[in-house]
């Protein structure tokens, strides 16, 4: 005979087992569901990635019609087209973290396997998603001899950062581009402050290890997250890349037509209504009080010859 201690005791064990075991199956279902809507955010990232790019295209060649007529501005289309080209290198190291993880973590979902679990979003997804080790492995420890990718990260992320400022803050180098925004070196120090501030690019610069426990920045960023987590997380920086790119793109196209001219001179103006006359023929001329800059950068050419600018005046005579 069974006593009835015996028995409430294996009904108490196996009531707590299913208890357990339904607390398991919901973390389960849990993880699910944040993974899927990890993987839905990727794929939605992603999108809006090729999106900003088609829109900084747009930008250059609306930029380029510009300079058509504008000249000047061509150096400023130039700088602009060859921002498009700064982060590739970046943008193919992200790549490969992704591919590494899902390599290190058993693989990817294949269409197939993703329909069959009910998840179509899966495919092409690694199917370690809720592995925490390898995360760990390759961002923050240096196992099997290879480098923690962590630190490499951190220092390409601020490397991008200074490039694209190093590439800006150059135009203004040489006195700049005449007729531009870039060759008043006045407006320099607070239009790459603003732009500066702009960058979504960022790693470790205001990380402050003192406030989380004296982690180092890839322990505090890597350091117990899942293959889903960080498979989410390397596309973002991918999309802080190229948005920093539309955000360069976007400045130099706020640049044309930007020069402002400070008219700080008064003499007296004469403008004639025709520029030439016929004996016997009326001449008329509006003769007014006007303002000009002594410091505007301009060109004036009179018959195929370049005259001479002075404090913002060109002067022309010719003898009849």
């Amino acid at each position: 005979m069974i006593s009835m201690k015996k028995l409430l005791s294996a009904s108490l064990f196996f009531s707590l087992f299913l208890i357990l075991n339904s607390c398991e199956s919901r973390n389960n279902d849990f993880k699910d569901e944040n993974n899927h809507s990890l993987f839905i955010l990727d794929n939605g990232i992603h999108r809006n990635n090729k999106f900003i790019e088609k829109n900084s295209n747009f930008i250059i060649e609306a930029m380029a019609y510009t300079t058509d007529y504008k000249v000047q501005y061509k150096p400023i289309v130039l700088a602009a087209k060859n921002a498009l080209s700064i982060n590739d290198l970046f943008i193919e190291y992200i790549n490969e973290m992704r591919d590494q993880l899902i390599l290190d973590s058993g693989g990817s979902y294949t269409l197939e396997e993703a329909v069959a679990k009910g998840r179509p979003e899966l495919s092409g997804k690694p199917k370690g998603e809720n592995d925490r080790k390898t995360p760990q492995a390759i961002f923050i420890s240096e196992a099997s001899g290879k480098e923690a990718q962590g630190p490499v990260l951190e220092k390409k992320i601020l490397d991008l950062k200074k490039e694209y400022l190093d590439r800006i803050s150059a135009l203004w180098d040489n006195d700049g581009f005449r007729g531009t925004i870039f060759s008043d070196l006045a407006k320099k120090e607070a239009m790459m402050k603003e732009l500066e501030e702009q960058l979504t690019l960022s790693s470790s610069e205001n990380y402050d290890s003192q406030l989380n426990d004296g982690k180092t920045w890839s322990e505090y960023t890597f350091g117990n997250s899942s293959v889903a987590d960080v498979y989410t997380m390397l596309r973002q920086y991918q999309n802080d890349a190229i948005n920093s790119e539309a955000t360069v793109i976007h400045f130099l196209a706020e640049q044309i037509g930007r020069l402002r001219v400070n008219y700080n001179q008064f003499d007296v103006l004469s403008n004639s209504a025709k520029p030439s006359v016929v004996l016997g023929e009326t001449y008329q001329a509006e003769i007014a009080l006007g303002a000009f800059s002594s410091r505007a950068d301009f060109s004036v050419n009179v018959n195929g010859a370049n005259l001479k600018v002075v404090d913002g005046k060109a002067m022309y005579s010719a003898r009849p």
